[in-house]
This record gives C-alpha cells, sequence and structure tokens, in this order.
C-alpha cells in the first residue's frame, strides 16, 4: 500500500507523543498551508559580522531608520553603528545584565533606560548623559516613545511617567498618571496604531493621546484587560502588532496578539501546556522580525532552554534550538539598512540573520520534523517496505564534509515516546538533482512514528515523503 505521508507540520507535541508527536525544530512551512505546494525549509542562520566583546553579553538593538543608525546595549556598554557598521562606544551605563530599552524621539535624542537609571544621547551633538532631572523615575525599567513622547515606568510602582514633547530631559510629577483597575505595578509598554498599551503584572489599560497640558494621555475604559504580563521581554511590537505572555492572580496564561483592538491569545493548549510547566518564565526574550515573506514572534526562555516561534504568516508554531537542544541564542533583534541584525544572550558581537546562512555562526543547527502517527484502524501490524521522502536534492558542498550530506530517519513503535538508531541516506551531491532519498525492508511496526533529521551545513528544503507498507493479516 502506497500513501502520501503528512510530513509538512507544525510543531503540536507536549501533552504526551501517544495524543501528537508532532515536532519541527528550526524549518518553518514557506507558503500558506492551504496551497498546493507547502514546503518545509530551513530557519534563517546567522554569521558574525561585528566582534564587540568576548565577555560581555547581548541585550538590547535598535535602529534608527531617520539618521541611518544603529545602536547596541552589550553589557555595560552603548555601542552605535553607522551605515558601514563601524562601532562606536558612546557611553556606558549602571548594570552588566538585565533588559534594557532604547527609544528615540524627533529631536535627535536616543533614551536608553537599564532599571536603574535613563540615558540620552544626542545625535546632534554626540553628547551622552545621565538623566537626573526632578522627576523622573528612580528606577526607570521599561521604555518606549510614541507621539514624540519618551514613557517610563518605575519599577515596582503602578506609574507611567511621560516627557515633554520631544525633550528627553523634561520630566515632573505632573506628567505621571498610575493602573487604576486593580492594585497592580506597571511591567511595561506597548504601542500599536497610536495607542498606549500599559501592561502590569495582572491588568493591563488602554491610553490614547488626548492632548493633555501635562499627562497627555487618557484611559480607554472600554479596553481594560483582566490579565497582564509573566516577563517584560516578552512584549514585542512591530508589524502593526503587540504581543506578549499573559499572566493573572491564577498564573501564567497564553500568549496574546493585538493590532489595538482586543488581543486574541494565539499560543495553542499545547504551547501553554509547554510554557506554563517552565519553572521560571521571568527571563523570557522576545522580538518580532519579516524575513522571507513570513512574519516571525521568537520567544526564547533562559532558564527552561527553550524556543518557540509564532509564524503570523501561517498562524503556526514551530521551535527553535542552538546545538545541543539548547534555547535559541537570539537576544535582541534589529533591521537596518535592508539587513536583519542580532546580538546574542551569551556573547558580545554582532551578527547578521539571513536565509544565506545555513549554521549558526560556525555552529551546526540540528533540523528536525516529527511526523503524524501511521497506525492499522484494525489494531494489524504494519511492515514498512519503504519510506522515501523528497527533498529539494543536490545541495552538497563543492568541498569539504558537506559533499554529500546525510539525512537520517529513526522510527518508533510506541508512539513517539522512544526511536530507535538514526538510519542515514544520502541528500545528493552539488548538482544532482533526481537523487532518491529512502529507506527499504524497516520492519513490522503496530505503531509507527518516524523522526527526520539533519545536521549538516547546508540548506534543506522538504517537498513531501511517501510511505509503501503492507498490513499483517491481509
Amino acid at each position: 500500500m502506497l500513501e502520501q505521508l503528512n510530513i509538512i507540520g507544525s510543531s503540536n507535541a507536549y501533552i504526551h507523543p501517544l495524543v501528537d508527536a508532532q515536532r519541527t525544530v528550526n524549518m518553518y512551512i514557506h507558503g500558506d498551508e492551504k496551497s498546493p505546494l507547502p514546503v518545509l525549509v530551513d530557519f534563517p542562520g546567522y554569521g558574525k559580522k561585528i566582534e564587540i566583546s568576548d565577555t560581555l553579553v547581548g541585550r538590547q538593538l535598535f535602529s534608527n531608520t531617520k539618521s541611518k543608525k544603529l545602536y547596541s546595549v552589550i553589557g555595560d556598554k552603548i555601542y552605535l553603528f553607522d551605515s558601514l557598521l563601524v562601532p562606536n562606544n558612546i557611553g556606558s551605563i549602571a548594570t552588566f545584565t538585565g533588559n534594557a530599552y532604547i527609544a528615540a524621539n524627533n529631536n535627535k535624542e536616543i533614551m536608553f533606560v537599564d532599571g536603574v537609571n535613563g540615558y540620552l544621547f544626542n545625535e546632534g551633538t554626540s553628547t551622552f548623559s545621565t538623566i537626573t532631572t526632578t522627576g523622573f523615575p528612580s528606577a526607570p525599567e521599561f521604555l518606549v516613545s510614541m507621539d514624540e513622547y519618551f514613557i517610563v515606568n518605575d519599577a515596582g510602582t503602578p506609574f507611567v511617567y511621560v516627557s515633554e514633547l520631544n525633550n528627553g530631559f523634561g520630566w515632573s510629577s505632573d506628567r505621571r498618571d498610575g493602573l487604576i483597575a486593580k492594585p497592580d505595578i506597571v511591567i511595561g509598554f506597548g504601542t500599536v496604531h497610536r495607542q498606549l498599551f500599559v501592561i502590569g503584572e495582572i491588568s493591563t489599560e488602554v491610553l490614547y493621546n488626548a492632548g493633555g497640558s501635562d499627562f497627555p494621555f487618557k484611559r480607554q475604559n472600554n479596553l481594560i484587560l483582566p490579565y497582564g504580563c509573566a516577563a517584560a521581554g516578552s512584549i514585542a511590537t512591530g508589524q502593526n502588532r503587540l504581543l506578549w505572555l499573559t499572566q493573572d492572580e491564577n498564573g501564567v496564561g497564553s500568549i496574546v496578539m493585538t493590532d489595538g483592538t482586543v488581543p486574541i491569545p494565539i499560543s495553542t493548549s499545547n504551547v501553554d501546556i509547554a510554557i506554563q510547566s517552565y519553572e521560571d518564565v521571568s527571563d523570557a526574550q522576545a522580538y518580532i522580525y519579516k524575513i522571507d515573506g513570513h512574519i516571525f514572534y521568537e520567544i526564547n526562555f533562559t532558564a527552561a532552554n527553550h524556543t518557540w516561534v509564532y509564524d503570523l504568516t501561517t498562524n503556526r508554531w514551530f521551535e527553535r534550538e542552538f546545538e545541543g537542544e539548547n534555547r535559541y541564542k537570539g537576544q535582541a533583534h534589529a533591521y537596518f539598512l535592508g539587513k536583519h541584525y542580532l546580538l546574542l544572550y551569551d556573547i558580545g558581537h554582532l551578527y547578521e540573520l539571513s536565509s544565506n546562512y545555513s549554521s549558526h555562526d560556525e555552529y551546526m543547527f540540528r533540523r528536525e520534523r516529527i511526523g503524524t502517527r501511521i497506525k492499522d484502524k484494525t489494531s494489524h501490524k504494519i511492515t514498512v517496505n519503504e519510506i522515501g521522502i523528497n527533498f529539494l536534492q543536490g545541495v552538497g558542498q563543492a568541498t569539504g564534509i558537506y559533499q554529500d550530506p546525510l539525512v537520517f530517519l529513526s522510527l518508533s513503535d510506541d508512539g513517539g515516546v522512544t526511536y530507535g538508531t538514526r538510519m542515514p541516506a544520502s541528500l545528493g551531491k552539488i548538482g544532482v538533482r533526481k537523487f532518491k532519498t529512502h529507506w527499504e525492508r524497516l520492519g513490522e511496526f503496530n505503531d509507527l512514528t518516524y523522526k527526520l533529521e539533519y545536521f549538516a551545513k547546508t540548506k534543506l528544503v522538504i517537498l513531501d515523503a511517501y510511505i509503501d507498507y503492507t498490513i499483517s493479516g491481509t
């Protein structure tokens, strides 16, 4: 019996493999899954562009499109990169690790906060200063800009502080307001379609610019939400959307998304179960980027050592990992002069993110696809004569160890709980486009689940798959 295998899919595991073992790691569905030919392709890799520090760690990136400058927080240092990516250390801050945020106004001011101080860099005068204005919060933890105002919180309080228009030094006690719907503290902010989401621990309020002379923002009473945020770093704004990991009095909830209206949950029950099983989610770091026609929200959990990716284009969840099944190393992202750049959470260099890279710098990354279970409805055993996978063939490198790259298949007879030995097959040498990748005489199974893995530093594109099997007793 020859059947097509349902190999194109996303991650849906984590209740138990016997319920659904499907996983897709370091790959995603390219194209609309409803289209005739969706395929699985690699997530973009990254390569080192500028070396800064082996001892400091990446914390934040910000692209000022108006001035064509890129800013980064690496350890306790702030670097400005010009259009040629030449770095310039423009100042130092009080902390070496933890969340840091960057924003700009229309007066050539770039503002930074690190939970201890606020700092301003003036692009016109090239001066860097710590903000000491009376009325500025004592522990500025989160920062956004909207309508040419800087907006910050004061850690552990319910207060929102708003600067004077286009003046990062203009602060006063009259220019603050607090959350009122519930006793709460401000965790962070998100801005989308000129609305300010003030996100607390267990509640969220939405403000708009009403033009007040002191505090210019006014609450939208029809958008007071009964949940807040489990991790400030999970808040990400981009592509006219705002996403974050929620929580309320009962604990961690779902990941939600809004375009300015009432947020909707986007995480599946299985993703929720996985995240809620983590002992600590407070270190979550997320960012949004659009690349190769897809918009991704990527959320990294350092203590839990895991990365989830939501594809806003196909509404599907995938997983990313670094070598050794560890969390993906991305910490902060910025799109600058037509290219995507990354900082990593454990080292202080600038990297380019691109589908031109098939590795994580010098490190290989594993691709994995676990497909749907195959089981006879009458509980007869099945004998697998052949499994074939149709790839984009002939991707071997001209020289080196990946001239004839191997892909590995392993099989499970217990619904994906355990797998047998990895069985290699060639993906084809460079230019050999009609090569057939298949495995024969694979044995007898009660409940078959298959896992595909690929380790080479070359592209992997999965087109479709088939299985040839017979049913015992028929």
